[in-house]
């Protein structure tokens, strides 16, 4: 198994974190050059990892490689006034994201195109999974930071069309 985990620098400088790769007692630098890492998922068949870099107001895609190497990182979708927080990505690969300071939950296909927008009460969404006994139970998670309105630090809950992935299991 793989694990993957970002930083983000204090002072919020641009490009001023990385993206690492744990694999049992191996830690790679993946990307040297991240803002503020808020989510990684990768398509059930493992080639392609979508990750939001909040810092940058959007949402990339990498290719994956058999050893779990990642590259030709690019522009997915900007945040639209937004920043991309947390996301997931389904069975069938379309992409979930909160999309904070927004307050929506959004559904893009592989393609980029918005499937489906859900509007929150508040602005703080921060992250978007998938599970229950189908998978299709959504869960959106909001935070009360600098909007403490209705709403704020609530789960919400919604139903898909299309489940989630199964969950991915890491051992070393």
């Amino acid at each position: 198994g793989r694990l993957y985990a970002g930083g983000m620098p204090y002072d919020k400088t641009p490009g001023g974190a990385k993206l690492f790769r744990i694999a049992g007692q191996q830690i790679d630098v993946i990307d040297e050059h991240v803002t503020t890492s808020n989510g990684i998922e990768f398509t059930a068949d493992g080639l392609l990892a979508y990750y939001n870099d909040t810092g940058t107001k959007q949402t990339d895609v990498y290719d994956v490689d058999a050893a779990g190497n990642l590259s030709n990182r690019r522009l997915f979708h900007k945040g639209d006034g937004g920043s991309p927080d947390g996301l997931a990505v389904d069975s069938e690969g379309n992409v979930w994201c909160a999309i904070n300071r927004l307050g929506l939950a959004r559904l893009y296909s592989p393609q980029a195109e918005i499937l489906g927008q859900w509007k929150l009460p508040c602005p703080g969404v921060t992250a978007v999974t998938l599970g229950g006994a189908d998978g299709k139970d959504v869960f959106v998670t909001t935070s009360k930071e600098n909007a403490d309105v209705a709403g704020s630090g609530a789960v919400f809950h919604m139903r898909a069309e299309v489940a989630g992935q199964p969950t991915k299991l890491y051992a070393y």
